[in-house]
């Protein structure tokens, strides 16, 4: 007995069979798209009346008398020509007049109200999981967002963006594992990065004075939802400046990038609620370690430190 996947598949393949035999052609080189579809639906007034091409992947099926799309599938991308209208109920939407086929979907996608539940299968098929759900979307949009924010915040305040070295024959700036790969040209082992500080400070020995960089860093050790073997970080440095004056640029970065990519500065996380525009609680670090744990980082020993900790539940 077939399986409901086999079947549909097998119904599909005749889809694009007939179309072709009638002359369609399902991947065509050229399209159009006069306009994102979400900036028509959120700015309709500006639209309201226009003929527009519009594009995209069809993703619900709404049945309206006997009008139906026998050839077309969930999943199948198509352009749509028509005049910008809102239903009665209020709903943004296209009168066509012409349709045309992009893409069509050989594969089913996921259920719309289910999508992919499993964390594993949504990491290596980002794409679906993507599609299926349009906020982790823009979450990738946010992300984007933050480092164009982040790039301006620096470059306003003279910093240069410089590149380092992503293979280094010598690993270093931090304490990790690195990725091993070996260049067969010079016949010699060398590590991706796992931090881009060696480098940047070399250039600051060479006389720059304000310099950062965005971009990857690799490292090969436990992998998790929050942290990756790959991944960015902007680093900078500063020549001239002390602690102090870092941390007042830190606090002025993260109003900025919470004010360009969110619109505000009170967040909530974790059950906590936040303001970054309160002032910033400064912190002994030496102090509120003896206060917490009772240890003085610098007379208690190795032993007493690790007892203690191991006591706490952190190793």
């Amino acid at each position: 007995m077939a399986s409901r996947l086999e079947e549909i598949l097998k119904d599909r393949e005749k889809k694009i069979e007939n179309l072709r035999l009638m002359g369609f052609d399902l991947y065509p080189a050229r399209s159009v798209k006069e306009a994102e579809n979400r900036e028509v639906v959120e700015n309709f007034e500006k639209y309201d009346g226009k003929i527009l091409t519009l594009a995209g992947r069809i993703m619900a099926w709404r049945e309206h008398g006997k009008l139906t799309f026998a050839q077309l599938d969930i999943g199948d991308i198509i352009q749509a020509t028509g005049k910008v209208v809102k239903t009665r109920t209020g709903e943004v939407s296209l009168e066509v007049t012409e349709i045309k086929i992009l893409a069509k979907a050989r594969l089913p996608l996921p259920e719309k109200w289910v999508g992919i539940t499993d964390p594993d299968e949504a990491f290596r098929k980002r794409y679906l999981d993507l599609l299926m759900n349009p906020e982790k979307m823009r979450r990738f949009e946010r992300k984007a967002k933050f480092w164009e924010v982040t790039r301006k915040f620096l470059n306003d305040k003279g910093f240069m963006e410089v590149e380092t070295p992503v293979l280094e024959s010598v690993t270093g700036g931090a304490d990790a594992k690195p990725f091993v790969t070996h260049m067969n040209a010079i016949d010699q082992d060398f590590y991706l990065r796992i931090s881009t500080e060696l480098y940047q400070k070399r250039l600051i020995g060479a006389g720059f004075e304000k310099i950062y960089t965005i971009g990857p860093n690799f490292r090969n050790e436990g992998m998790d939802d929050e942290h990756l073997p790959e991944y960015y970080q902007c680093e900078w440095y500063w020549a001239y400046a002390d602690y102090k004056d870092n941390m007042e640029l830190v606090k002025e970065l993260y109003r900025y990038v919470a004010k360009e990519v969110y619109g505000k500065t009170k967040f909530v996380s974790r059950g906590m609620e936040y303001d970054l525009a309160d002032e910033w609680k400064e912190i002994d670090y030496v102090e509120i370690i003896k206060e917490k744990l009772g240890i003085d980082i610098f007379k208690s020993t190795d032993e007493e430190m690790l007892k203690i900790i191991k006591s706490k539940g952190v190793v």
